[in-house]
């Protein structure tokens, strides 16, 4: 297994930028392997995937 992390992040009309809480994460490996979760109050998301499974 491997970790998968990062941070969703949008900016408003003003141009300034935010962490997204609660924003909806898709992953999806190549051989049809998927996972959908939600990012924490600081707009992250980490999940071990499978390391014979790249993520495309």
């Amino acid at each position: 297994m491997r970790q998968l992390q990062g941070v969703v992040i949008g900016v408003d009309c003003r141009g300034n930028s935010t962490a997204l809480r609660g924003a909806t994460v898709q992953i999806n490996g190549k051989k049809g392997w998927t996972h959908t979760l939600k990012t924490d109050a600081d707009g992250r998301y980490v999940i071990w995937v499978p390391r014979d499974n790249p993520v495309g």
